[in-house]
């Protein structure tokens, strides 16, 4: 069990989903390990990792992408995107 309520997992989700959807994508191909990905979607999330469903030209599957230690805030979770998304882009794979 998540110690996310249901309204933050569903905020911050939709705000990946509808408003950075590059970003949600960059994640799960470099993070999730899915690099043949052509879309993704953020599934949810946990203080241990988020989830990605990503579709590739084999299918749809699932991803986890952990974070770099367990969370405690919404914050955090803000934060960790961030930083999941700026080593993406880096290349530097942290």
């Amino acid at each position: 069990m998540s110690i996310f309520s249901d309204d933050v997992v569903a905020s911050i989700t939709g705000y990946m989903n509808g408003n950075q959807p590059d970003t949600t994508l960059l994640i799960a191909r470099v993070h999730g390990n899915a690099p043949k990905a052509e879309s993704a979607f953020m599934r949810g999330f946990d203080e241990h990792r988020a989830v990605f469903t990503v579709t590739t030209p084999d299918g749809v599957d699932d991803v986890e992408v952990p974070w770099g230690h367990t969370l405690t805030s919404r914050d955090e979770v803000r934060t960790e995107l961030f930083r999941l998304f700026e080593s993406a882009v880096i290349g530097d794979g942290t």
